[in-house]
Order: structure tokens, then sequence, then C-alpha cells
């Protein structure tokens, strides 16, 4: 096999044996990097990307774009050959762990946050001015749940001396439709915010995927900048985390779910010391869940903690749940937790079976990597 095949090759191991892989070069950065799942059949359950899939997937996602007039495919295929060392190296790291026990190297946290703030900032030049008024809008995080507030910061910034300024926040749908208007309040600073209370606002009917818009006049000029969210009911809440126990290799972390809508969810979070608040490793689990009240449990397994020098107490954050769509449903619905942390009772390193972690396509790979080795 040449080297282009046995890259192609690796790719292909990389994602899973997912059928085509996508890396548009612009927008949205939670859709940098996607890979198509293999059609599956009705009622059939999702599996999310392996830890090693994670791992390469992210250094695709840091690969740079294409040069202005080079053809995309041709680019693409170019800086991938030349990654390959280093997605080689993630690759077999990320194969030292289990897929839902990985530990958060330096640099990766940022991946492992679940909504992140939303925030759009923009240059506008307005005539007969030598600098452009900067605007910067920014949302405190990018899901919401029903009943909660939205709560926005428009900063504007280089506004000519003696101009006047006046926000106005609306929040609109994709389609244009406002369903809010509110005046924007400032500070001494020129930072305009917005507060909107969950009585001030008729949700009813709203569709989930909204923006909020800022109107700025400056003087005359009428400037616009908005910034996406979403706003729905949470298909489950997180309720609280049962007392952690050792078992074999694993340390369990039973995650209490309620208000469960029947479905099959993904339960994703990060373990952190409570020492000194460093981030130690993500966790993930996954289950068909029945109505009412639930259950998931979190496996942190010793590699990963021996790896990370911390034997507890630890914290558990950056909590995510989804229900997978099923059959008849266009999107995966999000679940509510109802707090931002919760306390892990850690153990000793000598309570749990000190085993390694072995990929059971271990051999398999091995071969592979020695080949990719020899390019």
């Amino acid at each position: 096999m040449d080297r282009r095949n046995l890259f192609w090759a690796f790719l292909c191991v990389l994602v899973g044996g997912t059928a085509a892989l996508w890396l548009p070069w612009t927008g949205d950065d939670r859709k940098a990097v996607q890979a198509a799942e293999t059609p599956r059949k009705a009622g059939a359950e999702m599996v999310p990307a392996s830890g090693s899939q994670q791992a390469g997937l992210a250094a695709l996602q840091a690969l740079p774009a294409p040069a202005a007039g080079q053809d995309t495919a041709a680019a693409l295929e170019d800086d991938l050959l030349d990654a390959l060392p280093t997605l080689v190296a993630q690759y077999e790291e990320a194969t030292r762990y289990p897929p839902g026990s990985q530990p958060i190297r330096p640099g990766e946290l940022e991946k492992y946050q679940p909504n992140r703030s939303t925030d759009v900032s923009a240059p506008f030049p307005l005539p007969d001015i030598e600098q452009p008024v900067l605007l910067s809008l920014q949302l405190d995080k990018y899901q919401y749940f029903s009943g909660e507030p939205v709560a926005a910061a428009l900063s504007v910034a280089q506004v000519p001396q003696g101009r006047s300024v006046s926000v106005v926040f609306r929040i609109r749908d994709l389609k244009g439709k406002e369903w809010h208007q509110q005046k924007g309040v400032s500070d001494e600073d020129a930072l305009y915010t917005l507060l909107l209370e969950p009585e001030l606002f008729d949700a009813s009917g709203i569709p989930e995927e909204l923006l909020v818009q800022a109107e700025v006049r400056v003087g005359g000029e009428k400037l616009l900048v908005a910034a996406p969210f979403r706003y729905e009911e949470a298909v489950a809440r997180i309720s609280g985390v049962s007392p952690s126990f050792v078992q074999g290799a694993n340390l369990i972390i039973p995650v209490q779910l309620e208000n469960v809508r029947p479905g099959y969810y993904f339960l994703a979070a990060n373990l952190y010391s409570q020492s000194d608040n460093q981030p130690l490793i993500h966790l993930e689990a996954e289950g068909r869940l029945n109505g009412g009240k639930g259950q998931l449990a979190l496996q942190a397994h010793i590699a990963a903690l021996r790896a990370t020098g911390h034997e507890g107490p630890y914290w558990l954050t950056d909590i995510s749940l989804q229900r997978a769509a099923e059959v008849g449903e266009s999107l995966d619905r999000p679940g509510q937790p109802v707090s931002e942390r919760f306390g892990v009772e850690g153990f000793p390193f000598s309570d749990y079976v000190n085993e390694s972690y072995e990929d059971p396509l271990a051999a398999e790979r091995r071969a592979f990597m020695e080949q990719l080795g020899r390019l």
C-alpha cells in the first residue's frame, strides 16, 4: 500500500468507519469538524466518537485553511499528510485509556466545556471617521432553558467624541420575526446590558433557535450585530450525584436524573481536582432511559486517574446531557444540570485493581501504526 492510500486508510480507522469527513473552512466553530454517521436503521442507537477519534479530529481541526486559489481537496490532502505524525501520536495516546475516560491534556479543556458563551465582534467603518466603531456582543451562554433569564452585554468602542449612542436589543427567530424588544442600559464604560427575565418574555410558541440582535445608533448611523442562542424545554434534569465507589479498575460516579423523557441519552462531564481546581479527566456515559427517574454511571479508569496523579476528592462539572433524536425527530434535545458542579469522593490508588486499559483491537491497530511509522 503506498503512502497516500495508507493515509486515507488511517482516516477511515480514525473516524471509526464513518461514511465521510467534512472540514468546512469557515463558519461556527461548533461545526469546524463533523463526522458523518453511517446511516442507522430505525430505532438504532447512536455511538459517540471514541477518545481516539476525538484526539484525531482535534488535530484535523487545527489544520490551516487552503491558500487563495488553491484546490481545496488537494490542499487538504497535503496538509493531512504533513500532519500524519501528530495524528498518529495523538491516536496512540488516546487508545491507552477507555473512550469514556480520557485525561484532559494541555490545551484540550475548551473543547470539553459545553454551553460556552456566544461572542460576536465586528468593526463598522463610518463616513468621515478614521477608525471604525467596534461592537462586541456576548451572551453568558449558548443554551438556555425555559424559565431562565437571558443575559447579554454589548461593548461599543472607538466612538468619536460628540457622537450620541443608543442601543435597542431584540429577540428574533431565524426567519426575522421579533419576539421581544428592550432598550439597552449602559454604564460609564459604554457597556450596554440586557437581562431578559422570564416574566418579561412570552415564550409560548417560540422556536428553539433564536438571535439576540443589538441595534446601535451612532449619531445618524444604524449598526447591527447579532449572536445566536437556543431556548427550549429540558428533556431531563440532572438532579444529583450519588456517592462514588471503586469497582475493579474504575471509580464509579452514579449521576441521577429526573423528569426524564424516554430515549437514548449521552452524558459527558469533566473531573477536576478539589485541591487546585485542575482539570483531570473527561468522562462519558450513555444508555437508554425510561421516563421518570434514571441513572447513568460515569467511570474514571485507574490508568487515567494515575496519569493525573490525583487521588481526590474531585469536582464533577462542565456537565452536558443530550437525548438522541429518534425516528421521526429532527434534533437532539438537551438535558439540564441543577448545579454547576458536584463533589465526588476519591480513594487511594491502592484500592483499585491496578490494570492498564487494553484496546480490544490493539494488535490490529499496533500493526497498522507500525506501517504508518515507516512512511
